[in-house]
């Protein structure tokens, strides 16, 4: 029987080129996954991206045979990506969810549609993850930490026990979160930053100890 699901790629940024890495390093271990193209409405249609073919828009229509990966996001996008999708109609069901090989879990991690675990993140026990969650690598999550949907959290970033990080979070590379802190929807933790106190919905802190800088309009 043929196990191999096809895949395509939503977004030819960076965040693909990574993806394509992690994909290959679970097709070393189990022939699971074919990658058939990309779709980018910044990229010319037939075009090639880190060797994958671009298949149209994001508005692109596919198959129902293949699954979807979410490559999208950034510390400028961030905040619009759910809003994104529900705009292209695109069923979020359709999204593979991606960890790689040489990522720590616990086995009673809960892990939602469409996210992806890059390789060296440690995450332990009771820790709930939602759907279209990135957690890039060398990030640790501790017992009971909770991520929203749609949240990304960058390189290294250190979470403590019973945190909870809210929807569409973005978190800034080598970031520190104190045990039981709450961080609101939508907010922005700077690079570095040491957040020791509860971050209010769409906010932006920075610093150590963190501090708000702004709140989104």
């Amino acid at each position: 029987m043929d196990r191999t699901r096809k895949l395509v790629l939503v977004g030819g940024g960076g965040t693909s080129a990574d993806v394509l890495t992690i994909i290959a390093a679970i097709n070393t271990l189990d022939q699971r996954y074919e990658v058939v193209g990309l779709l980018d409405d910044t990229l010319s249609v037939g075009s090639m991206r880190w060797g994958v073919r671009v298949l149209g828009g994001l508005d692109t229509t596919c198959d129902h045979d293949v699954r979807f990966v979410d490559c999208l996001g950034s510390p400028r996008s961030f905040r619009g990506r759910e809003s994104l999708y529900d705009r292209l109609g695109l069923d979020t069901k359709r999204f593979e969810t991606l960890v790689h090989p040489a990522a720590i879990v616990a086995s009673d991690v809960k892990i939602g549609d469409g996210s992806i675990l890059y390789p060296n993140t440690v995450v332990l026990s009771g820790v709930q993850i939602g759907s279209h969650v990135t957690i890039l690598s060398g990030s640790v999550l501790n017992h009971e930490v909770q991520v929203g949907d749609w949240s990304i959290l960058a390189s290294g970033v250190m979470v403590s026990g019973g945190v909870q990080i809210g929807r569409s979070c973005y978190l800034g590379a080598g970031g520190s979160i104190r045990e039981g802190v709450v961080i609101g929807n939508g907010s922005m933790i700077a690079m570095g930053a040491a957040v020791t106190s509860n971050v209010a919905t769409s906010s932006t802190v920075g610093g150590v100890p963190a501090r708000p800088l702004r709140t989104a309009r």
